[in-house]
């Protein structure tokens, strides 16, 4: 099979219109990050590590809500669906072992949404002609920073495209693949000193799939897997439009994202 070579972006601040056009192809793309945030997270990956080693009646004390904190734990496999667990948390309420890394926490998630995501997002309008429309759709939009384990047994993760407007991911261990025309699935490999970043569906959709959001899966593994992603969404109450022909698509994000959900985790 035929390899294909993501984009590496250095400088998210500078990235170049030949950078743009690749990621407008594929989806997917590595970003630089500085040193020291690098071992934050992976300071937080073995925090994220101990937490998911715990009983699973430990765990169950956090669940997560769909109501207003829209955060804490999650196994889909107790839904019927891939065995996949989660610690979800939006800024509200911190449970051990996270509590005592909060400054981390809250500063890589800062860090992800305004440094990384919402400059690509800003970056993705002005391209496709649709800048005016910016502030609009990041105004009040949410932006999770998510522990995310494949333990043992994992069938991992069916072939999606993410919801939200972009999607930025911290891994140390292989397994996430992307579908690439005329390349087929292809590797998203741990690099080191980088995180992956790849366009979302609702992005897709504003600039009428000028930007494509890629399929991608994860595989199974014979060994654990854990990793720390962000998922930065739109503005919650305003409609989802397509900005370039100026179609209502969904009466917002909300609903969008509800349907999305239910086909990705059919038994959540």
């Amino acid at each position: 099979m035929e390899k294909f070579e993501f984009i590496t972006v250095d400088a998210i601040d500078d990235i170049t219109l030949e950078q743009l056009k690749s990621l407008r192809e594929c989806g997917f793309c590595y970003i630089k990050i500085p040193e020291k945030l690098e071992s934050m997270l992976t300071n937080l990956s073995l925090v994220g590590e101990d937490y998911f080693s715990r009983s699973e009646a430990e765990k169950q004390q956090f669940p997560h809500s769909m109501g207003v904190s829209n955060e804490g734990y999650l196994n889909h496999k107790i839904r019927g669906t891939d065995n996949i667990q989660r610690y979800v948390y939006h800024g509200n309420k911190l449970v051990e072992p996270f509590l005592d890394k909060a400054n981390l926490i809250n500063y890589a998630r800062d860090y992800f949404r305004e440094k990384i995501g919402r400059v690509v997002i800003k970056k993705i309008f002005a391209d496709a002609g649709i800048l005016d429309h910016y502030a609009d759709v990041i105004k009040d939009g949410s932006a999770s920073l998510s522990f995310i384990c494949y333990p043992l047994p994992s069938g991992g993760l069916k072939a999606h495209k993410d919801t939200v407007l972009v999607t930025v991911l911290f891994i140390t261990k292989p397994g996430l693949e992307v579908y690439i025309e005329q390349f087929g699935w292809q590797e998203v490999k741990p690099k080191p000193g980088y995180l992956v970043l790849n366009v979302g569906n609702s992005l897709e959709l504003m600039t009428a799939g000028r930007y494509r959001s890629a399929l991608h899966r994860v595989r199974e593994s014979h060994d654990s897997r854990l990793s720390i992603a962000s998922f930065i969404g739109p503005n919650p109450a305003i409609p989802l439009i397509n900005y370039i022909t100026g179609q209502q698509l969904y009466a917002n994000f909300a609903t969008f994202a509800i349907e999305q959900h239910k086909i990705i985790y059919p038994g959540l």
